[in-house]
């Protein structure tokens, strides 16, 4: 049905007065929204809608002057520059980040001080069964008490 008045008005609208064709392109032809300013996750919004039952329109006025092509290409411009440093800067930023990495990832793990006590008591013992020199086996049964210690009062690790 909507179309069917929308073709009716389309073949009439030739018939309609001047004066009031004219003034219906210019009621037609400004457009009068009302903006609602907003604030979303610490962002400036601008909306049709308003954000709370209380809210106000502003108060928009149409942009007067003349524009200035040369200005609009130059402005246009600096944005596509500025939008360009900034994704040469984000990439670089990422390669970087990914560098990090794989130089973090390469390092070798430094060795928790519970892994290095439990590293040297495996070691004594190990000797201490290896050694046949008496002095040699108590030098590493002593280092075997010792890290046994260690193991006890530094990481909670109990052994008999």
């Amino acid at each position: 049905m909507s179309a069917l008045f929308y073709n009716r008005l389309k073949r009439n609208a030739m018939r309609l007065p001047a004066k009031f064709a004219t003034l219906l392109i210019a009621l037609l032809g400004t457009a009068h929204a009302q903006v609602y300013q907003c604030e979303v996750d610490g962002k400036r919004v601008f909306t049709d809608r308003p954000c709370a039952k209380d809210d106000t329109p502003m108060q928009v006025r149409p942009a007067s002057g003349d524009y200035d092509p040369a200005a609009g290409a130059a402005a246009a411009e600096r944005l596509a520059a500025d939008l360009e440093r900034d994704r040469v800067a984000a990439q670089a930023r990422r390669e970087e980040e990914q560098r990090r990495a794989i130089t973090e990832a390469n390092k070798p793990r430094k060795e928790s001080r519970c892994d290095q006590i439990a590293r040297e008591r495996a070691s004594a013992e190990r000797w201490s069964r290896e050694f046949r020199h008496p002095d040699n086996v108590n030098r590493e049964l002593a280092k075997l008490e010792h890290y046994k210690e260690r193991d006890f009062m530094e990481c909670g690790r109990v052994f008999d």
